[in-house]
């Protein structure tokens, strides 16, 4: 196991993503209908600990000055980028 400054967020899926079809038409209608309800939201993780094992000396300078906080934002129904 990787003591590193990050944690692994398990996967996040909107039910847009499952209903999802071939057609551009139909994926574009459900996306609008979707998006009148969903709100932006972020996860946040657990702090980094300033003695842990790291894979560069630079972050493990960094770490014993700051704290390190993983977060997912989930931007839209469609798209979450990890922070």
């Amino acid at each position: 196991m990787n003591n590193y400054p990050y944690e692994n967020f398990s996967i996040w899926h909107h039910p847009y993503q499952s209903l999802k079809s071939k057609c551009d038409y139909t994926n574009e209608l459900l996306f609008k209908q979707m998006m009148k309800v969903f709100e932006p939201l972020t996860m946040t993780g657990i702090d980094s600990e300033p003695h842990g094992r790291f894979k560069s000396k630079n972050l493990e300078w960094i770490a014993k000055r700051y704290t390190f906080r993983t977060r997912k934002l989930v931007i839209n129904v469609d798209y979450s980028a990890n922070a």
